[in-house]
C-alpha cells in the first residue's frame, strides 16, 4: 500500500514538474500564433504566461498575461514600435485559441496598456496627416520635453518657427501636444501673444486614434520616443 501512494505521489509531481516546463509556453506560443495572424498585423509578437502553479492554467487559471506587440500599423498610416497590454489574474480559456476567434480572456480588474512611439513614426505621420497652420512639421523629442519646427504662411510669405512644448493627458483620455514657447525666424514673442497662438498650433491624438481606445493617464518623452501609458 505504501509502494502505491508513493508511486501515485511520484506521478503527480512529475505531472505538476511536466506541466510547470510546458503550459506556460504552450500557451504563450499559441497567443503568438494568433495575433501574428491577426488583423492587427504586428511586425512580432511576444507572449509571457505567468501562473503558479502552472497546472492551474489546465482550468484556464493565470496570474498574469503580458503581451508585447512590435511595429504595429494602426490608423491614418501611423505605427508604434511597442503595444503593451499586461492582463491581471484571470480567466484564460487558452485552449479555445483560434486565428479566427478573439483571446478569450475573462479579467479581474484593468488592463494595463504601455504605448511607445519612435520620433521617426510620429514624424512619418504627421507628414502624411498634416499640421493645421504648419507645414513640413518636424519633432525633436528627448527627455527635457518636445521641439516642434515647421513653416507657416503669413502675408503671402513663408516663415520658419519653432515651438516647444510638451504633450499632455486630456480629459477624455486622448493625447494633446500643447506649446509653451514659440519663435519665428528665430525670434521670441511676447509671452502674451505665444499664448494667444498656443491654443491654434497644438494637435491632438483622441482615444479612438490609440489602439483599443484605451484612457491614456500618464505620457512623458523619453529620448526620441513619446511614452503613453493607461488602461482599458
Amino acid at each position: 500500500m505504501t509502494r502505491i501512494v508513493a508511486g501515485i505521489l511520484v506521478v503527480f509531481l512529475v505531472f505538476l514538474l511536466v506541466c510547470e516546463f510546458t503550459l506556460p509556453g504552450f500557451a504563450a506560443s499559441s497567443l503568438e500564433k494568433v495575433i501574428t495572424a491577426s488583423e492587427l498585423r504586428p511586425g512580432k509578437v511576444e507572449a509571457e504566461v505567468v501562473v503558479f502553479p502552472a497546472a492551474r492554467l489546465l482550468f484556464g487559471g493565470v496570474d498574469q498575461v503580458i503581451l508585447n506587440l512590435y511595429d504595429l500599423p494602426l490608423k491614418e498610416g501611423m505605427r508604434i514600435s511597442l503595444l503593451q497590454m499586461r492582463f491581471p489574474q484571470s480567466q484564460f480559456q487558452w485552449w479555445k485559441l483560434r486565428e479566427s476567434q478573439e483571446m478569450p480572456f475573462k479579467t479581474g480588474g484593468p488592463i494595463a496598456v504601455k504605448v511607445v512611439v519612435s520620433e521617426e513614426d510620429l514624424n512619418g505621420y504627421l507628414q502624411k496627416a498634416g499640421l493645421k497652420g504648419i507645414s513640413s512639421p518636424l519633432l525633436d523629442l528627448d527627455a527635457d520635453g518636445v521641439r516642434l519646427e515647421g513653416k507657416v504662411n503669413f502675408l503671402g510669405s513663408s516663415l520658419s518657427v519653432q515651438l516647444w512644448g510638451n504633450f499632455r493627458i486630456l480629459d477624455d483620455g486622448g493625447v494633446e501636444f500643447f506649446p509653451t514657447d514659440l519663435k519665428v525666424e528665430g525670434k521670441s514673442l511676447p509671452p502674451e501673444l505665444v499664448q494667444k497662438l498656443a491654443s491654434h498650433l497644438c494637435f491632438c491624438f483622441s482615444p479612438q486614434e490609440l489602439p483599443f481606445s484605451f484612457r491614456a493617464k500618464n505620457v512623458h518623452t523619453e529620448e526620441k520616443t513619446l511614452v503613453i501609458t493607461g488602461e482599458i
